[in-house]
């Protein structure tokens, strides 16, 4: 449920979804029985997997983008944890930001080079919540089109949950090329549109084959650092 697009002033809590794996798992075996299409590539308009910071500099700004230099280190990242977002730093590596027009919405592009300088990750955002319910309304019908937009794109996601009148998840499964993608709404502490707390609609593509062996580090609001894919001290396990 969501605070501003039904009932004005309701809260919202939204618990851990036991019916989601289930759900999941049935929906990827009817696939495999029944031959499920899989694109050939996830990617964030048209970028090619293990391109140079310089090419896909280029090819955002052929695309009215505005893009900034190159830097390490770590940087904001947002991650589904089941029905909550977690916010944390993580070290990739090298990364490059952009902003522009993506099917008519300003979004926020974080591009991953990692330690072997290719592009490796894409995560795609729009702007966070504003705290009104215009803006909640405005977030969740983005959250429509981008989902729309991309199954007719890269064919149906093989994860889709839109329990509150609006796609709130989509995940697809591996690409031919081995990259995948996934599209979230999230708020932190398991509230969606609930001042104070954040919400976020974020789009992530990545594609391992060309990430290097160094490990990313995150680290949590403590202070305390962990390799990405490992567990995260009190924060539970990563996606």
């Amino acid at each position: 449920m969501t605070w501003p697009v039904f009932l004005s002033g309701a809260i919202t809590r939204i618990f851990a979804r036991l019916g989601l794996l289930a759900g999941a798992t049935a929906v990827a075996l009817i696939g495999m029985l029944s031959g499920t299409y899989a694109a050939g590539s996830y990617t964030f308009n048209g970028l090619i997997w293990g391109s140079s910071p310089e090419d896909a500099a280029k090819a955002l700004r052929e695309k009215g983008f505005k893009i900034s230099k190159p830097k390490t280190g770590p940087a904001t990242e947002y991650a589904r944890m089941d029905a909550w977002l977690d916010i944390r730093r993580v070290d990739r590596g090298k990364r490059m930001t952009a902003k522009g027009k993506y099917l008519g919405e300003t979004v926020f592009v974080d591009l991953v080079f990692g330690f072997n300088n290719q592009l490796e990750r894409v995560h795609v955002r729009t702007a966070l919540w504003d705290q009104t319910q215009k803006g909640g309304a405005r977030m969740t019908k983005a959250a429509d089109k981008l989902a729309d937009h991309l199954e007719r794109e890269f064919g149906t996601a093989n994860e889709k949950s839109d329990p509150y009148g609006y796609v709130d998840t989509a995940a697809w499964g591996h690409a031919n090329d081995g990259s995948t993608m996934e599209m979230f709404m999230r708020g932190t502490e398991g509230f969606m549109f609930y001042p104070p707390h954040k919400t976020v609609l974020t789009i992530s593509f990545s594609n391992p084959r060309y990430g290097a062996d160094a490990a990313a580090i995150a680290s949590t609001s403590s202070g305390e650092a962990y390799p990405v894919g490992h567990q995260a001290p009190l924060d539970g396990s990563e996606r």
